[in-house]
């Protein structure tokens, strides 16, 4: 993401206190918006893993099997 700064200086304070402790998504700080429009025509990012499928029982008695076995390793919080 690029972030084009206000030209009020607290609000460039403001926006520097909110995004400190950001790891991701990436947020580049940019004084004007040409700077900014360059950075994301430029920039390569690896895209995230796609999700791993979930696993096909091929009968009930499986499912069976797999849910109990979650139970006994489940949390409760009441």
């Amino acid at each position: 993401m690029a972030w084009v700064y206000s030209t009020g200086i607290d609000i460039r304070c403001c926006t520097d206190v909110a995004l400190y402790n950001i790891s991701t998504p990436v947020v580049a700080l940019f004084s004007d918006i040409a700077s900014a429009y360059s950075w994301l025509c430029s920039v390569k990012f690896k895209a995230p893993p796609l999700p791993t499928a979930k696993p096909v029982y091929r009968n009930q008695q499986e499912l069976k099997s797999y849910v109990s076995s979650l139970s006994t390793n489940a949390l409760y919080v009441y």
